[in-house]
């Protein structure tokens, strides 16, 4: 007997039902492998920011405060989010040359690069020292090492290049031609005095002026203390005065006149000295400290 060779209705109907089961397990499938990521994140967020990377601990609180995370790990995720972002410092990146602010600069951080071209933004570091190299087409690289701050925010991290320098035995600027002698030293004229000539005042006669002026302050005062012992005789003893009485006024009197003498001989003197002081003249002198064509003039006085 011939056994027929067509599927069996049960036969026909599993195999209509594999693709049926294994589409409504698809979706079980992705939320579990959602929640275990979410998980892992969780965990390594936590990780990272005991290390003290809260940059790499943005990202992996990022993915678990994602909608597919549970309500707990999300709100947990969210929560430390914010406070990681106000942490994780950033720098912003700067190049000046001679002729202005180049943006064309390749930047690397620690070995890794960090941006193609400077833009002005901040860029989002961990903390930490850092060693920076700023690459310019037609110039020396610049290192700039600094140290970055937890929390630390757009510090600035900047290379500067000088202007190139022109090979050895090139000619600068306003330089003579290797090949034209150099021109003769030119002799300076003698300077003239401007207007009239200074007269210092010679010392002497401010020596003889503060003997003056002490000669007419010694005599005020003895001539003031003469007077008051003149005025005491006269309503004691006078006109029976004995000459012992008299005798400190007649001192004080004679001592203010030798005073008096003394101070109007030396204003006399210093004045004479002052009126009769010589003038200082100015003469000029060349010194010649060129190798190749300078002169240097200068003017003393004596």
């Amino acid at each position: 007997m011939r056994r027929s060779l067509r599927p069996s209705l049960a036969t026909l109907s599993a195999v209509a039902l594999v693709p049926l089961v294994t589409l409504a397990a698809a979706p079980a499938a992705r939320a579990q492998d959602a929640k275990t990521a979410c998980r892992d994140a969780y965990e390594q967020a936590q990780l990272l920011r005991r290390e003290g990377k809260p940059h790499a601990s943005k990202g992996q609180l990022e993915a678990c405060a994602r909608a597919e995370c549970s309500d707990a790990v999300r709100a947990d995720c969210v929560k430390w989010l914010d406070e990681v972002e106000r942490s994780v410092p950033t720098v912003v990146l700067e190049a000046h040359t001679e002729s202005g602010d180049p943006q064309a600069v390749r930047v690397t951080m620690d070995g890794t690069l960090l941006a193609e071209r400077i833009d002005g933004k901040p860029i989002e570091v961990e903390p930490g020292p850092h060693a920076f190299r700023f690459e310019l087409a037609g110039r020396p690289p610049v290192d700039v090492n600094v140290v970055v701050f937890e929390g630390q925010k757009d510090r600035a991290v900047a290379a500067r290049w000088a202007p190139p320098q022109p090979p050895p035995g090139t000619p600068g600027p306003g330089s003579p031609s290797p090949l034209e002698p150099p021109a003769p030293p030119v002799p300076l004229a003698p300077l003239e005095p401007a207007g009239e000539l200074p007269r210092p005042i010679p010392a002497a006669a401010w020596i003889a002026g503060g003997v003056g002026v002490a000669g007419l302050a010694a005599f005020a005062t003895l001539a003031a203390v003469g007077t008051a012992k003149k005025n005491e005789l006269d309503t004691t003893c006078s006109p029976l005065c004995t000459p012992g009485d008299l005798a400190p006024a007649r001192t004080a009197f004679a001592a203010a006149d030798v005073s008096l003498a003394v101070g109007l001989v030396a204003v006399g003197v210093a004045t004479t000295l002052v009126l009769t002081r010589p003038a200082r003249r100015t003469h000029a002198a060349v010194v010649d400290l060129r190798q190749g064509g300078a002169v240097v003039g200068f003017a003393a006085a004596w």
